[in-house]
């Protein structure tokens, strides 16, 4: 399992998500807790820069939901 394209923030049901796009027609809306345990995932697989990446986008997704609710 890995993450081919970069994290995106989006806004999807009216909650600040991740857009993860794992192959090219498989895109992910994620929650943080699903993102966490998609990074941990990855990261257990060997796949470190993607589970990085990811938590990164994450951090990014925590700020965004205590500054600019939807």
């Amino acid at each position: 399992m890995a993450i081919f394209e970069p994290t995106e923030i989006v806004m999807a049901e009216g909650e600040w998500r991740l857009r993860v796009k794992r192959a090219a027609d498989v895109i992910e809306y994620i929650t943080h807790d699903r993102a966490m345990n998609l990074a941990d995932e990855l990261e257990a697989e060997g796949w470190r820069e993607c589970a990085s990446q990811i938590r990164r986008a994450l951090e990014t997704v925590r700020r965004f939901q205590a500054y600019a609710r939807p």
